[in-house]
């Protein structure tokens, strides 16, 4: 099994190469493998979300990047406001 690390180099360089499909199946594998190894909630996520959000938005796909950026923010607020109690 890939790494998320990994699956998301392997995304970076479709993406720089002009391959969106390849770039987008392997963010959502990223995506998939960080739910699977963290929880659906975790910050790791969030960073995930974040990869495959500004890869939407290079893309000019705004629809898909708004719902990917408001999951990835509700996470991160909810990280942020445990971290302050």
């Amino acid at each position: 099994m890939r790494t998320i690390k990994t699956l998301l180099s392997a995304a970076e360089q479709a993406s720089e190469k002009g391959n969106s499909a390849d770039a987008e199946r392997l963010y959502k594998q990223a995506l998939e493998t960080a739910e699977a190894t963290y929880g659906l909630d975790n910050v790791g996520v969030a960073l995930v979300l974040l990869d495959l959000e500004v890869f939407y938005e290079s893309e000019g796909r705004h629809t898909e990047a708004k719902p990917v950026r408001d999951r990835m923010r509700e996470i991160m607020r909810r990280y942020l406001n445990a971290m302050s109690l």
